[in-house]
């Protein structure tokens, strides 16, 4: 069948009509102009995590803590504190302070007590004040507000630090917005350089990078029209974005210049190229995005609409890769772009390999199977975590101080343990007390608590001020109960009132039915706090007591819970409609079992190169495993494509393929590969790992697509001659 004889004219739609779809364009830039001012940049760690973890409408409030280098009985801190307790959004403030019935206690002593609120780990010269936020807070809003007061009361005569989740909020989106007006114009001047190395003309060079531009900015217009803010894993969008998009650009203009290069005219040049490359681009695309789409099955709302955005941003960067240069050269056909001398550069290699793999086709389908077993055993050591920060850079202020005052005041984190007895004032009861006294201990035994507040520490606090054994005030668990009662009942009533002036946070609740114990956490990640809060089920089945738990480190656990079920959900879903997309479009399961090799080895590639680096595998870069497999079968695509136009033809139709599509896949790897080593330069972690796995894996992509496509294109050519497709 000749071209002009094909179906999927369609794709001629653009260059019959170049002024419409022209107007459309602009129409759609002005649109995305409107909506980048609507675009907003912010980022709320504990309500992603609460939606993740199945907790919408149970939102833990936020804290932000006010650390200050100095001691608890300084007078600034408590005008501070009544400072802070003014601003709008906060609902309680608590600063370090000495109880009446304490102050008889040696100064040192009384110090020690104090500082024994923030953690068993707490160092001494630190002071903390803790701020309690209304639960619909604005981070943004909030936290200048609290440095403000911080320096409008203090000014400067101590050191003092402001750190929370708010705080990281706040950071993460101001590193994101600077992180984009680094990066972008590096990636631009990278494609740059080398496009100009490929085509030898402006327009070869011009025309890719206004498509991949146009394609950014209509993508972060569509976030601001749907008011999805640029945070979380939506800051490596764009980005990604640029570098995925530029490959259909890439392959449009190989094949016109080529085209033009038989001497055909303009004109008809420009309709070949759209019918050779138009169907494997729209396929590309296509696959891409539904291995973005396979995100929003997962529990994550952030990995849900990046999904959503990613798979959009696919489709953008097809109409705008393939429709502007496809405008442009319509409406200039005295444009010309020199063919790329890609016959010494590529067709060797090229050939060696279609040689190879067809002679040598046992030692070709060992060699990647025993590449995806190894690949895949390494990957099994890669661990999944979330960590607060962990896509900041290393250096980062915020980051650092977070980890510094981690240290200095014996955890950061806060846990809410509730311990119900199930009867009113049940608190009372000695017995009771027993089992808080056993949870408290288990608490102080793990190394992921840096600090406990609960009755027991109010009693064993009082019980040092009259100088007496704690044993000896509450009585011994073995004593008579008819012993052991008033006295337990007499100190129990005087450690409530100390508790009252010590304690910023409530230790019961209203009918004193249950023991409030408040913990902070150090910063081990959330794969640490989820075996930690396991552990203290497992406790709990042993109590007559019942445990609950709120706080940001619950909500960070559930989320880390759900992690390894949405992985599997985001690879299985993703790997099986490439699979049937490859056998719809071709009616050849063959061509499916084809991708098989390449998108396995893809992603247990992706997978060890994560263990081998030590990548913890979070939400935020989990779509990296759905990218992978997404671009796992573009080279494929392409290779099929030029194979059912040349079957016709005589000859070794697998080495025609390679070497005529062959450089256009070959080229727009590279550049794709160019611009993953260009986000390799960004100070943000989490860029830096993406860039690092997808270059891995694409390279590796790339190699067993070509060699194991080789072995199996006439296997494949024969099931859809069968079915009459040539």
């Amino acid at each position: 069948m000749s071209r002009g004889e094909r179906p999927h004219r369609w794709v001629l739609l653009v260059p019959h009509h170049p002024r419409l779809c022209a107007l459309m364009l602009v129409g759609a830039i002005a649109l995305a102009l409107v909506g980048v001012l609507k675009l907003d940049v912010q980022f709320d760690l504990i309500k992603l995590y609460a939606t993740t973890g199945g907790m919408d409408d149970d939102v833990p409030a936020a804290q932000v803590v006010v650390a200050v280098e100095a001691e608890p009985t300084v007078p600034k801190l408590q005008g501070l504190a009544k400072g802070l307790a003014k601003l709008d959004h906060v609902d309680e403030v608590f600063a370090p302070q000495i109880p009446e019935q304490l102050r008889k206690l040696p100064p040192e002593r009384r110090k020690e007590i104090v500082r024994a609120v923030w953690g068993k780990r707490a160092q001494a010269g630190w002071s903390a004040i803790m701020v309690h936020l209304d639960p619909d807070a604005s981070s943004r809003e909030i936290v200048p507000q609290i440095e403000g007061m911080v320096e409008a009361t203090l000014r400067g005569r101590w050191k003092t630090v402001v750190v929370g989740v708010p705080v990281m909020n706040v950071a993460h989106a101001n590193a994101a917005r600077a992180e984009q007006r680094r990066l972008l114009p590096i990636v631009f001047v990278v494609f740059a350089v080398l496009l100009a190395l490929v085509f030898r003309r402006v327009w070869g060079v011009l025309l890719p990078l206004a498509a991949i531009g146009t394609s950014a900015l209509l993508v972060v217009g569509l976030m601001g029209w749907w008011q999805i803010p640029m945070g979380g894993p939506t800051f490596l969008l764009l980005p990604l974005v640029l570098v995925l998009g530029l490959a259909d650009s890439i392959h449009l203009l190989h094949r016109y210049a080529h085209e033009c290069d038989k001497g055909l005219e303009a004109r008809l040049a420009l309709d070949n190229a759209l019918l050779s490359v138009g169907k494997a681009c729209f396929l590309t695309s296509l696959t891409t995005a539904m291995g973005f789409l396979a995100l929003c099955l997962t529990r994550s709302p952030m990995l849900q609409t990046f999904g959503a955005l990613a798979a959009a941003g696919m489709g953008i960067a097809l109409i705008a890769g393939v429709g502007l240069p496809t405008i442009a050269l319509a409406l200039m056909p005295n444009v010309r772009i020199a063919p790329p001398k890609q016959r010494a550069l590529f067709q060797r290699p090229l050939g060696f390999l279609a040689s190879f793999s067809q002679h040598r086709p046992r030692w070709v389908f060992g060699a990647v199977i025993l590449a995806t077993l190894v690949t895949g055993l390494v990957g099994t050591g890669v661990r999944l975590d979330l960590r607060l920060g962990g896509e900041l850079p290393d250096n980062h202020v915020a980051k650092l101080d977070h980890q510094l005052m981690d240290q200095k005041l014996g955890g950061i984190y806060p846990l809410q343990i509730i311990v119900d007895t199930h009867e009113r004032n049940g608190a009372s009861n000695p017995r009771a007390f027993d089992e808080l006294l056993s949870v408290v201990r288990f608490l102080n035994q793990r190394e992921e608590v840096g600090g406990v507040v609960s009755l027991v520490e109010v009693m064993s606090w009082l019980a040092q001020a009259i100088g007496r054994p704690v044993e000896e005030v509450l009585g011994r668990p073995g004593q008579p109960e008819l012993l052991r009662t008033p006295k337990f009942h007499g100190f129990y009533g005087r450690a409530g009132k100390l508790a009252g002036e010590a304690v910023p946070v409530p230790l019961f609740d209203e009918d004193q039915s249950a023991y409030l114990v408040w913990v902070r956490l150090h910063d081990t990640g959330a794969r640490s706090w989820s075996n930690l809060l396991e552990e203290l089920e497992r406790l709990d089945e042993h109590l007559r007591l019942d445990i609950s738990v709120e706080g940001y480190v619950h909500v960070a656990a559930r989320a880390f819970r759900q992690l390894a079920p949405d992985l599997v959900g985001v690879v299985g879903l993703a790997s099986v409609v490439m699979l049937i997309s490859l056998a719809v479009a071709y009616r050849s399961w063959r061509a499916a079992v084809l991708s098989v090799l390449p998108l396995s080895l893809t992603m247990t590639t992706a997978l060890a190169v994560m263990a081998v680096a030590n990548i913890n595998l979070s939400y935020v870069n989990l779509f990296v495993l759905s990218a992978s497999l997404g671009l796992g079968v573009d080279a494929l695509i392409h290779l099929l494509e030029r194979d059912r136009e040349l079957r016709p033809e005589k000859g070794n139709v697998a080495f025609e393929t390679l070497v005529s599509v062959g450089p256009a896949i070959s080229w727009s790897y590279l550049l794709l590969l160019a611009g993953l080593l260009a986000l390799l330069s960004s100070p943000m972690r989490t860029m830096r790992e993406v860039a690092a796995v997808l270059l891995i894996a694409l390279a590796v992509n790339i190699v067993t697509t070509l060699v194991t496509y080789g072995v199996s294109a006439d296997w494949i050519w024969q099931e859809m001659s069968k079915r009459g497709e040539r």
